[in-house]
């Protein structure tokens, strides 16, 4: 158990170092999926490794016999070591990117505006007529996964336009708008933080890839520190509610009184700390590995059949594998779903091997998108795509992982879609004004200006741009 204290606090702190270090030499960007899902490591592995064995009285579904802290502490230097490594071949994969939809279209209000709308009124359409809250059919899963990626798609394009004319009160106001429709929307679908979550993560994505990525960077991590800390504060209020959420009648009136209720009690509670940073996970993962194979068996590449089977009704497959999480909970008689931690997934499949390939797998998963992100960094369609769900990349180490990617995916390709219908159906509108580029507002007054910037600007723009050519040069895999 020492060593898992040991463990925990030293690639916590390395972990943090090595990210501010690399970031500050712009060798990775401060907002990406790399930072993201160490973000995750640290929130669900290294953080509980220490808090769990020094607090005695944690209690858990799952109470460890002491024989696998050691196994863990070992998984996990073995399992951040091979992802780092494989970090380093998914930044040097040119070919990933075509895998991606591009999303190129226009870059101007009308464009913007046409594409907020259609992508907000997706997701208001499924909510209001096809979602039904607290219902578990197949559709309503389904339009669960979507529903928060529009909206918070929506918002992010809001914020480029908020960003590129910071003076102009209506896209205060229509950035205001969806953020609450949107907030209120995910806390009606689902009592699960992460939906909430997307919808807050996605401003600070947005005003870095908007804004701060071309500034210093220390004013960069003070902007991006602030609305990290915002978001955490809103879901440490959530906490205070969230265990009370009904699915019955009015779900948006109800909502919103419990929000009155939530802003009138301080968030920083030690009951709301404990909810939101005493994660189990590492327990999770000692159930597999001091119970594997003796008591529980191996499920070879359960995650790969999950994943591929997940849009298989049951109805029409009675037998389809359940998540990991499901299956945990059943065998330890939990009220409610369990995250059994990246590793542990690894393990319940192929004991060390399955830590090795997983490992393996999203090291160079996350890098390869973000390199993609780094040669699409002027197409805010993309980008606010690829940020619009952050939340579920930074669950991917609490698991369910197989889940989340398939989330993810379902999100990706469904606002995918919207927006390139709308490029065809709106073609000669949102080609009526002239471009702008996407990256930091000009130094003038945007209110003053035209649409298309003009040479000075367009001078300015090219050299910020310039800037953070190390990004695109280095390799985003390897930390320190």
């Amino acid at each position: 158990m020492s060593l898992a204290i040991l463990v925990g606090v030293l690639f916590g702190l390395a972990t943090v170092a090595a990210v501010l270090a690399r970031f500050v030499a712009r060798k990775l960007d401060l907002f990406s999926y790399q930072s993201t899902f160490l973000a995750g490591m640290i929130f669900f592995y290294y953080g509980p490794m220490v808090l769990i064995p020094l607090t005695p009285e944690f209690r858990s579904v799952y109470q460890s016999d002491g024989s696998g802290w050691t196994t863990l502490a070992i998984a996990v230097v073995i399992f951040i070591s091979v992802y780092l490594f494989f970090g380093r071949l998914g930044s040097s994969a040119a070919w990933f990117g075509r895998l991606l939809p591009k999303l190129d279209g226009p870059v101007n209000q009308p464009a913007l505006l046409t594409v907020i709308a259609t992508t907000a009124a997706s997701g208001l359409f499924f909510f209001g007529v096809s979602f039904t809250p607290g219902a578990v059919g197949l559709l309503d899963v389904f339009l669960l996964t979507l529903i928060p990626n529009f909206m918070s798609f929506a918002l992010g394009l809001a914020v480029v336009l908020l960003v590129r004319q910071p003076r102009n009160p209506a896209w205060w106001a229509l950035a205001g708008a969806l953020f609450v429709v949107g907030a209120v929307v995910s806390m009606s679908i689902s009592t699960d933080r992460r939906f909430l979550m997307g919808v807050l993560l996605v401003i600070p994505w947005a005003l870095y890839y908007a804004w701060l990525r071309y500034r210093p960077a220390g004013p960069t991590l003070i902007v991006g520190g602030l609305g990290v800390f915002a978001t955490m504060t809103v879901v440490l209020a959530y906490t205070n509610l969230r265990h009370n959420i009904e699915f019955q009648g009015d779900v948006v009136g109800n909502r919103l009184a419990q929000v009155q209720q939530m802003i009138s009690r301080s968030p920083f509670t030690q009951e709301n700390f404990t909810a939101v940073f005493a994660q189990d996970t590492p327990l999770m993962t000692l159930y597999y590995i001091e119970n594997v194979p003796d008591a529980v068996a191996y499920q070879p590449l359960h995650g790969l059949i999950f994943f591929f089977t997940n849009p298989i009704p049951r109805v029409l497959w009675p037998d389809k594998p359940l998540a990991m999480g499901i299956q945990m909970m059943q065998e330890v008689n939990a009220p409610s779903n369990l995250g059994t931690g990246i590793i542990g997934h690894g393990w319940v499949e192929a004991g060390w091997l399955g830590v090795l390939y997983y490992a393996a797998f999203f090291g160079f998963l996350m890098c390869a998108i973000d390199r993609t992100i780094r040669e699409r960094a002027g197409n805010p369609y993309f980008i606010i795509l690829m940020g619009c769900s952050m939340a579920n990349i930074l669950a991917l180490p609490r698991g369910e992982t197989a889940l989340f990617l398939v989330l993810n995916l379902y999100g990706l390709v469904a606002v995918a879609g919207v927006t390139w219908l709308t490029f065809k159906l709106f073609a000669p509108l949102l080609r009526s004004a002239g471009e702008f580029n996407f990256g930091p507002p000009p130094e003038t007054d945007p209110a003053d200006e035209p649409d298309r910037p003009d040479e000075d600007d367009a001078d300015d723009v090219s050299r910020l741009q310039t800037d953070p050519a190390p990004l695109q040069d280095q390799t985003s895999g390897r930390l320190g």
